[in-house]
């Protein structure tokens, strides 16, 4: 879970809650931008409240989609939005 710091000066934080970071990776700059999400999870010691899902299989993708409870969607250069539609 979130450190009792971090939770104890954000109370607005649910208990148990998790950030599902859901998406695909296109090339060497995508996995090279994951890689800095995940070390920047781990510098601000979240990163047992962050979870990584990535090129998930498309049933996957529709359970964890389902079960959000807040999405964004973070696309750059996403010409058409068609996760919005999806």
């Amino acid at each position: 879970g979130l450190s009792p710091e971090y939770r104890s000066s954000n109370p607005c934080v649910p208990r148990g809650a998790v950030l599902k970071i859901v998406g695909g990776c296109r090339g060497a700059d995508d996995v090279a931008r994951l890689e800095s999400l995940r070390l920047m999870a781990k510098s601000l010691d979240v990163d047992d409240s962050v979870e990584f899902h990535v090129d998930v299989p498309y049933s996957k993708l529709r359970t964890l989609l389902g079960g959000a409870s807040a999405g964004l969607h973070g696309m750059l250069d996403e010409h058409f939005g068609i996760c919005v539609v999806e």
